[in-house]
C-alpha cells in the first residue's frame, strides 16, 4: 500500500535524518579564517647605501612613539649569528629594511633612535646581533616575554598577532638563508611584515599587563634584558677543534684518520662484493659480525675475512642473514 503524503517523512535537502527518523542538525560551519596580513604602505626599498641610510635616519628621528625592530640571521647556514637584515617601523615614518652588510657602522641609526623605546619579539634572539652593529636600546618592550607573563600558552609572533589582532601572518621564509644576495622580493615582504603590527601588538599587551597588575613585573624584566649577554660555549665545536689541531700539527706528522673526516659508511661497504673488500681480524671486524644481515667467510689466500650481505634471492625461502 502506498502511504499517504502526510505519513511520508519530509526531509530537508542536504540534512540526513538521524536514527530516530528526525532530521539531524546541520554540521557546524567552519570558523572563518582571519584575513592575511598585508603591507599597508607597500614594500619599502632596501636601504643599502649611505645616502639612503641618512634619509632613513632622518625620517625615523622625526617620527614619534616607540620603534618596532627585528633582525634576520642565517644561523642555520653560517657559523656566526650576525644580522643580515634589520627591519624597523615607526608611526609617522613607515617601515625600513636596512642591509647592514654594506655598512661599516650603523651609528647614525643608533643616534636617530636615542631615548626611543624599542619593541622586539624574543629580544634575546635579536639583541646580540644588533649589539654587534652598534645598536642598543635605551628602553625596550618584548612582546614574547609580555605574552609569557600574561599566561598565553603560545607566544610566537604569528600566534599572538592572530589571537589579539585578528590577522594571519606568512611564516614560510623564517628559516631562509638571509646571507643570500640579492635578497628575493618575497623574503623582503616577509621581513617587512614582521614589524607591520608590532606596535599595535605592544599596545594591546601593555594594556593587559596593566589590567592584570603585572606591568611593573614586565618593566623590571625588560630592563634586565637590556644587559642581556648570550651564553658562550666554553668548548668550541668539534670541527673547530679539528681545524686548530690541523693548523698546530707539524708538517711531517701525518693526519690521524679520525681527524680527516667522518667515519666510513659501513652500510655502503657491506653492499660491495665480498672479494673486493678484505678486512683483517681486528676488534672492529669482530664487532661487524654482529651486525644484522652480515656474515663472515674465510678468504682463500690468508687469514682475513670478508663480509657479505645475505640478501635472499627470489623464491629462496630463507630470511636475510640466515645461512643459505
Amino acid at each position: 500500500m502506498t502511504p499517504d503524503s502526510d505519513d511520508v517523512l519530509r526531509e530537508e535537502p542536504g540534512v540526513p535524518p538521524d536514527v530516530d527518523g528526525e532530521p539531524s542538525a546541520p554540521p557546524a560551519a567552519p570558523a572563518p579564517q582571519h584575513p592575511l596580513l598585508e603591507l599597508r604602505d607597500g614594500l619599502p626599498p632596501l636601504t643599502e647605501t649611505p645616502p639612503a641610510l641618512d634619509d632613513a635616519c632622518r625620517a625615523l628621528a622625526a617620527a614619534d612613539g616607540p620603534v618596532a625592530i627585528d633582525a634576520e640571521r642565517a644561523s642555520g647556514y653560517r657559523y656566526s649569528s650576525r644580522a643580515y637584515l634589520v627591519q624597523l617601523r615607526r608611526e609617522g615614518a613607515g617601515s625600513f629594511l636596512i642591509d647592514p652588510i654594506g655598512f661599516d657602522s650603523l651609528r647614525p641609526l643608533q643616534e636617530a633612535l636615542a631615548d626611543t623605546e624599542w619593541i622586539l619579539h624574543a629580544a634575546t634572539q635579536d639583541l646580540p646581533c644588533l649589539t654587534e652593529l652598534g645598536l642598543a636600546p635605551a628602553s625596550l618592550f618584548d612582546t614574547e616575554l609580555a605574552g609569557r607573563l600574561l599566561g598565553y600558552p603560545r607566544v610566537g609572533l604569528a600566534t599572538l598577532v592572530e589571537t589579539l589582532l585578528g590577522y594571519r601572518m606568512k611564516k614560510e621564509h623564517s628559516a631562509a638563508d638571509w646571507s643570500t644576495r640579492p635578497l628575493p622580493q618575497p623574503w623582503l615582504e616577509y621581513a617587512a611584515l614582521d614589524v607591520e603590527l608590532l606596535i599595535e601588538l605592544r599596545d594591546v599587551l601593555a594594556r593587559e599587563l596593566h589590567e592584570s597588575g603585572k606591568d611593573e613585573w614586565a618593566r623590571q624584566e625588560f630592563d634586565w634584558l637590556r644587559g642581556f649577554t648570550p651564553f658562550v660555549r666554553t668548548e668550541p665545536w668539534r670541527c673547530t677543534q679539528l681545524w686548530r689541531r690541523a693548523e698546530a700539527r707539524p708538517e711531517h706528522e701525518p693526519e690521524r684518520p679520525s681527524e680527516t673526516g667522518p667515519p666510513p659508511n659501513w652500510a655502503s661497504a657491506a653492499r660491495r662484493s665480498p672479494i673486493t673488500t678484505p678486512v683483517s681480524r681486528t676488534k672492529t671486524s669482530r664487532g661487524m659480525r654482529n651486525l644484522y644481515g652480515m656474515s663472515t667467510r674465510p678468504h682463500s689466500s690468508d687469514r682475513s675475512v670478508s663480509f657479505r650481505a645475505q640478501i635472499p634471492g627470489p623464491g629462496s625461502g630463507h630470511r636475510a642473514g640466515s645461512p643459505a
